[in-house]
């Protein structure tokens, strides 16, 4: 048996977090959810579902995992989702969630994308003043 606790520490906003809403009534959960920021405790841009039950249920939010990657909390949202659903814990989640895969490294070339556009800036600077010094040249 999963158990909860119904007190929310103070997080990292910028880092990700696993959520579970539960059912003041029963204290079991009824959804699983992946979150950033204020998301656990919200109720905008739920699904109709979601919606439904919390009209005739009263919940709180509960974090489960935080301090996490994006790819991170999706692979523990998908297994916490598998866990609560062998236990026979009916939940309002339409999926169970997809493990998630770490992001590709960023290749060199984007950074050598901003030199070569910093190389031109430069150069562009370089050939203005020198057209400048001609014309002045020219006029006198």
């Amino acid at each position: 048996m999963i158990s909860y606790q119904r007190t929310i520490d103070v997080i990292d906003l910028s880092m990700y977090y696993v959520y579970a809403h539960i059912d003041a009534e029963t204290g079991k959960p009824f959804y699983i959810g992946k979150g950033i920021g204020g998301r656990c405790s919200s109720s905008q841009s739920r699904a109709r579902r979601w919606v439904e039950y919390t009209k005739t249920h009263n919940w709180y939010p509960v974090l489960l995992y935080k301090g996490l990657l994006s790819h991170e909390a999706l692979t523990k949202e998908h297994e916490t989702i598998l866990l609560c659903r062998r236990e026979g814990i009916h939940l309002v989640n339409a999926h169970d969630g997809i493990p998630g895969k770490p992001p590709k490294p960023q290749p060199p070339v984007i950074y050598d994308m901003h030199v070569r556009a910093y190389e031109w800036h430069v150069e562009s600077e370089r050939r203005y003043k020198r057209i400048m010094v001609e014309q002045a040249r020219i006029r006198f």
